[in-house]
């Protein structure tokens, strides 16, 4: 069983470059380099600090080494800007010609930069798909092998990560069997990553929150905000917004407020002159903190319509006006009523973090902060002290010396030096936003400190990755909290809304793990009958059977061309056969180091049952398969019509070479494609072409050097190769049938 269902070794070196792949690593590759295969890319959800650039880098130099088909220029790299340097380094070192791009410039582009093997770093970055940036990646991805690497797949929901498998499936990535998911996402930590990284010890919560009397009432009871004319009243969005600043600090409350009143003061000049403010005006007038534009009037205005915009607006003006008003004069009773605790709470906030690092003198700390004034109230508390930095984006204030980021990192990522009292210059305390949360290595640290909690539980799981992180010097990292003000908490309710977010993210992987663990498993399976197995792989279908006692009655098989598990558990008088890695990983956890028993059933009977079940999942999968997706259906059906019309025009000794195209066309789209290829030829289908220009532009949409659809699909389950019986009952002599 082990034999048949391990996937192949990868025919790739232990090192590439300078790297040494380590055995979890090594045995990644193989189901790493058979996703892109079978789909065309793959996406790695290890956590964060387990090796995954090295890993990708690994892949792409397999996947250019294995290429028939002279390979592009070099493998692009798509990624943060703040990671540019870090990716440079880590391709020089492996050897790999690499192009690098920014996520973010892929808004600003017109013609997207193409590869063979593209690599995105952080695709949660780009989730989203009605947005510029995702739809330059989709471009991007057309055609290629795509390799994406995101700890956090999922931010808010399990769509996130459909969008991101939609890159290189299409649609079909929101319907996935949990067997298609297993292998479509690569979660390689239960593999033997999380040995190899620091433990975390969680302090808790620091100190106690300054609260500010009847804060949470005034917010709760904020007037509604002034909308723009494109947009609805977003009251609930303010308020947890402002609430979310206040769960910082009260300089990132104050700070918030500050940017609401320079926002109302611009909609009063607009609504002053005669104009309902729009999004247009508002990025027209608005500079930045403090600073608006004004008497600009007649430059924002067409010509000889001012006049009638004015008529048109006057009417609404009046009233526009009054409401913006009360919301304005709330805003500053706000600001009124946190001025005189703003000092104070950042005090409070930063003696705690003093205590923290007087009491571990020899651990550097980092203070994770999601508004950027939060992370300036606490430095110029803190800054009279040793060592302590400030890194806002690219910005570095730190009160002894002279330091840029890339100095702040160096000195503490992997290469740190241990922290010795006597060092004036040494970074005893970095405050940090979430900026530096990504792709960073901070090994040199030793406790992370969040001041706030993010919106999502990715954000705290990236912030603890950029410490606990494979390589570490430091066996332990301690993980702590600032307190949140009470009214705060209440406002927010946070933790239930984080709660619900992880447990979102634990589902939309939970097959990968499961394969994970089934893997790591075969291989112990693999190694403990290695003697027992030549004989069976020598063979090319081996069929063999056995039963063991255990606490459940089922039965765990591997079926099919290529060969996978299927499952079977007796609960309440019925059987429950699945494929699911889940279930999988459940029958397999139960057999391991049972004892051979006699079955108290035939294999005969298990093997109508498992027979009865393949036919019954073909059944399924057919009915899936004409359920895939009204709009492909109706997509392919208007193509199919279009090139039949074109066929029976065509002369007729012609008709047999343009037949023979055309099959191999529709063997194509009857594949998954691409979503950027998906919105291609939804643009064909609506332009207006003849049909021949129609086939045409069709064919040079469709030709690459993809899979086809046979090749990318998994095999359909067919004969038995192997069969164990789990039996429950008292031992009894061991028995096997052929």
């Amino acid at each position: 069983m082990a034999s048949l269902l391990l996937p192949e070794a990868a025919a790739t070196p232990v090192r590439i470059g300078a790297f040494t792949l380590r055995p979890a690593q090594v045995r990644a590759l193989a189901p790493v380099l058979d996703a892109v295969r079978r789909y065309g890319g793959v996406l790695i959800a290890d956590p964060p600090g387990t090796g995954k650039t090295v890993l990708a880098l690994a892949a792409a130099a397999a996947l250019r080494h294995a290429s028939e088909a002279p390979p592009r220029d070099a493998v692009l790299v798509l990624a943060p800007a703040a990671l540019r340097a870090q990716w440079l380094d880590a391709a020089h070192r492996a050897e790999l010609p690499i192009a690098f791009k920014s996520l973010e410039s892929l808004s600003r582009v017109r013609r997207p930069p193409t590869a063979r093997t593209v690599i995105v770093d952080e695709a949660h970055h780009a989730r989203t798909p009605g947005t510029a940036r995702y739809a330059r990646l989709a471009e991007c991805c057309v055609g290629s092998q795509v390799l994406l690497l995101s700890a956090t797949p999922v931010v808010n929901r399990a769509a996130d990560r459909d969008a991101m498998l939609a890159l290189f499936l299409g649609a079909r990535a929101s319907s996935l069997t949990a067997s298609e998911q297993a292998r479509c996402i690569i979660r390689s930590a239960a593999r033997g990553a999380d040995a190899l990284l620091p433990t975390v010890h969680r302090v808790g919560v620091l100190g106690v929150a300054h609260d500010v009397p009847g804060l949470d009432a005034m917010l709760a009871a904020l007037p509604p905000p002034l909308p723009v004319v494109e947009g609805t009243r977003a009251t609930a969005l303010v308020r947890i917004s402002l609430a979310l600043a206040w769960r910082s600090s009260l300089a990132a409350l104050d700070a918030a407020l500050v940017r609401r009143l320079q926002r109302g003061a611009v909609m009063h000049d607009l609504l002053e002159s005669g104009r309902l403010p729009s999004r247009a005006m508002l990025r027209h007038w608005t500079l930045h903190d403090g600073a608006t534009q004004l008497a600009m009037s007649a430059l924002l205005d067409a010509p000889g319509a001012a006049q009638e915009h004015r008529a048109d607006a006057a009417a609404a003006c009046g009233a526009m006006r009054s409401a913006l008003d009360v919301h304005l004069a709330a805003v500053v009773a706000l600001r009124d009523r946190i001025r005189p605790h703003r000092d104070a709470d950042a005090a409070a906030r930063a003696a705690v973090i003093r205590a923290l690092a007087h009491s571990h003198p020899e651990r550097r700390i980092v203070v994770f902060a999601r508004h950027a004034r939060t992370v300036h109230a606490l430095y110029s508390a803190l800054r009279e002290g040793p060592g302590v930095v400030a890194l806002v984006g690219a910005r570095v204030w730190a009160a002894a010396g002279r330091w840029s980021r890339d100095d702040v990192l160096r000195a503490i990522g992997p290469r740190a030096r241990p922290l010795r009292p006597d060092d004036p210059r040494a970074i005893r305390i970095l405050l940090a936003t979430d900026v530096v949360a990504e792709g960073v290595e901070m090994q040199g640290v030793g406790i992370v400190v969040h001041a706030d909690l993010p919106w999502t539980p990715a954000r705290l799981e990236q912030r603890l990755g950029r410490v606990v992180r494979a390589g570490s010097a430091l066996r332990e990292v301690l993980e702590a909290h600032l307190p949140a003000p009470r009214g705060a908490r209440r406002a927010l309710r946070l933790g239930a809304r984080l709660l619900r977010k992880s447990e979102a993210r634990g589902v939309a992987v939970q097959e990968a793990r499961a394969q994970a663990a089934i893997d790591a498993r075969l291989a112990r399976w693999h190694a403990a009958t290695a003697a027992v197995s030549a004989a069976s792989e020598a063979s090319a279908s081996p069929s063999c059977a056995a039963a063991v006692q255990a606490r459940v009655e089922g039965f765990l098989a591997v079926v099919g061309d290529p060969p996978q598990g299927i499952v079977g558990m007796r609960v309440a008088g019925r059987w429950r056969v699945s494929s699911a890695p889940r279930s999988v990983a459940r029958i397999m956890r139960h057999a391991e180091g049972a004892e051979l028993a006699r079955p108290a059933q035939d294999f005969a009977r298990r093997e109508r049952l498992i027979a009865r079940a393949l036919r019954l999942r073909r059944a399924r999968a057919l009915v899936a398969t004409t359920r895939e997706g009204a709009a492909s259906r109706r997509r392919l059906a208007r193509i199919r019509a279009r090139l039949a019309r074109l066929l029976a025009q065509a002369p007729a000794l012609a008709r047999a070479g343009i037949a023979a195209g055309q099959a191999r066309l529709l063997a194509r789209l009857a594949g998954p494609l691409e979503i950027a290829r998906e919105r291609q030829l939804d643009a064909l289908l609506h332009a207006d072409l003849d049909d021949a220009t129609f086939a045409r532009r069709l064919g040079a949409a469709l030709a690459d050097d993809r899979p086809t659809n046979d090749e990318r699909r998994p095999g359909t389950p067919g004969r038995l190769h192997a069969l164990l019986l789990l039996s429950p009952g008292s031992p009894s002599p061991p028995t096997t049938a052929p």
